[in-house]
């Protein structure tokens, strides 16, 4: 149920946030418990509730960073970005299976 409450939640937000009525969510980050969990130290979530966090972004993540965001043109985005766009982007060598 409350995962479900939550979703609705997010979908209401997402439909109003270009009205007055639009207001941000509390951080990014939410974890739900479905029994009681210890996420924080020394802090007890309860049973069937949630806990909001701030998670700090990694610049150089594929996931939640966004250098890759600002170094990709608009014809890049349209067309998609290749593997190995991503590889020179961040330093990672791609190596065959050969």
């Amino acid at each position: 149920m409350r995962v479900a409450l939550t979703q609705a939640d997010f979908a209401i937000k997402f439909l109003l946030r270009e009205t007055d009525q639009y207001s941000s969510l509390p951080t990014n980050t939410i974890i739900l418990a479905n029994n009681a969990l210890e996420i924080l130290t020394g802090q007890e979530t309860l049973p069937h509730s949630a806990l909001w966090i701030e998670v700090e972004r990694d610049p150089h993540c594929l996931v939640c960073g966004d250098q890759m965001q600002r170094n990709v043109t608009d014809s890049q985005t349209i067309k998609g970005i290749s593997l190995q766009d991503l590889a020179d982007e961040t330093g990672i060598s791609v190596e065959s299976d050969d």
